[in-house]
């Protein structure tokens, strides 16, 4: 009987007397002001906000996504999707790859998103300190060819270059002004 009762009481309903669901917990209301301090917690620190040479914990990447964006990024399946680059094709042997970009996108500075930006970007990750590591021998050399089109010719073949390099931390995209500045 004594479990027959505290069965009864856990399965009660709203301590006001009614059977209606409790309300959750609300803020002040009124407008949204410009401003203030966003308090993001993290569980490790990255080393800075330069992806080609800082070292990023896995939340690095998660707080370096919003404010950096990428050429490409992973889809529910693990495909590269079409993000900075609308598009790209690779030659027959997969060591060439010509990545199509976006056009009317700017970074923070003013300084347009364009086949130069992108090179600068590319070609700072092929030859900075930690990115050269992995990416330096695979790029042989980053060319334009035109003002939303850039040329990654490869060292070998690559057939993952989209989701392996294209999607990850390295092809996030700077303001060529901010590739060498002192990381703050």
């Amino acid at each position: 009987a004594a479990l027959a009762l505290l069965a009864a009481v856990g399965c009660g309903g709203s301590s006001d007397g009614t059977d209606e669901p409790q309300a959750g917990i609300s803020g002040p209301e009124g407008e949204a002001v410009d401003g203030g301090s966003l308090v993001f917690g993290i569980d490790y620190e990255t080393s800075g906000w330069n992806p080609a040479i800082d070292q990023w914990a896995a939340t690095g990447a998660l707080v370096g996504s919003s404010v950096l964006e990428p050429l490409a990024t992973l889809d529910g399946d693990g495909q590269a999707q079409p993000w900075l680059a609308t598009s790209w094709d690779a030659n027959d042997t997969n060591d060439v790859w010509t990545i199509h970009l976006r056009e009317g996108v700017t970074f923070h500075d003013g300084t347009d998103f364009d086949a130069e930006a992108a090179a600068a970007n590319l070609e700072f990750i092929r030859t900075a300190p930690l990115s050269s590591i992995a990416f330096g021998p695979m790029i042989d050399a980053v060319n334009v060819v035109d003002p939303a089109t850039v040329e990654v010719r490869l060292t070998s073949a690559w057939g993952a270059f989209p989701s392996s390099f294209m999607a990850s931390q390295g092809a996030f995209m700077r303001a060529p002004a901010s590739l060498e500045a002192e990381d703050k």
